[in-house]
């Protein structure tokens, strides 16, 4: 095993599948802290890097049996249901432990969290989130029409992964505007692709992994595709332009590499603007 200043051991629970990346809390913890950045890549190398301190961290097969063991088994869908007691995709509708309190009555980190996104009140009811024993944030994704196929978890818990994914991650594109659009947005995050959502179609990628299955949604739609990850570093950059590359062979594609996320725009015009200028 090679190591350099973070031990990657420590945060073997948290990470990703093969080609996946997230971010978790390292140099100090609290609200937007989580900049330590974990990423499996193939062979079963994982590698970090923290955006406070600049360590980064190196783990490789060779002599670690607990890569060894996650490189030839990897995580399955029922293992995230069980580590974190979530009731089975079949529950939605009728397991009690699913709760959908009245907005006041949330938590009040999620009410800070989902406003300061620039989300409202009725958003929570008309995308159809639910809380889990009162407590971790789950919004449904489908990846086939009408159809729950997976939950993107937010704990906004400390020593807890930014995301848990459980289920199929994949979200089909999808709109809430009025009136007729044509362009399809790839975002990074589920919250950025609901902001979208209001003047165009969105497809979150539930992170930077972009895949066939992605394509295959993508190209049922036939529109023109506008590619926006975060942009928040050059890795996430190189990754939209892998994407963008990988598309616009196939149909009409372009990039926005401006180092602002859809969900932090305060006005919902200026965002369209960029969409659709």
């Amino acid at each position: 095993m090679t190591r350099h200043s973070i031990n990657l051991r420590e945060y073997v629970d948290t990470f990703p599948e093969e080609g996946e990346t997230i971010n978790t809390y390292h140099w100090k913890s609290g609200a937007n802290n989580d900049r330590l950045y974990i990423t499996r890549k193939s062979g079963g190398v994982v590698v970090g890097f923290c955006h406070h301190c600049g360590e980064s961290g190196y783990l490789n097969e060779e002599g670690q049996t607990t890569l060894n063991t996650l490189s030839k088994k990897p995580k399955s869908k029922k293992d995230t249901f069980q580590k974190f007691n979530i009731p089975p995709l079949s529950e939605w509708g009728k397991n009690t432990r699913w709760e959908t309190p009245v907005f006041a009555k949330l938590p009040e980190k999620f009410r800070r969290w989902w406003l300061e996104n620039g989300l409202n009140v009725a958003d929570v009811k008309s995308f159809g989130i639910k809380h889990l024993d009162g407590n971790l944030t789950a919004i449904p994704l489908c990846s086939e029409p009408e159809k729950l196929t997976g939950l993107a978890i937010r704990p906004l818990r400390e020593k807890l992964p930014k995301w848990i994914l459980a289920g199929d991650k994949y979200q089909a594109p999808f709109t809430t505007c009025g009136k007729p659009v044509n362009k399809i947005v790839i975002t990074e995050d589920i919250v950025s692709a609901f902001r979208v959502s209001r003047s165009a179609f969105a497809m979150p990628l539930m992170g930077t992994h972009f895949g066939d299955r992605h394509i295959e949604l993508l190209l049922k739609e036939n529109r023109p595709i506008l590619v926006w990850l975060d942009n928040d570093n050059m890795e996430v950059i190189h990754k939209a332009k892998d994407i963008f590359a990988r598309l616009s062979g196939l149909v009409e594609t372009s990039i926005f590499l401006e180092n602002q996320e859809p969900k932090h725009f305060i006005h919902n015009k200026d965002l369209e603007d960029v969409i659709h200028g």
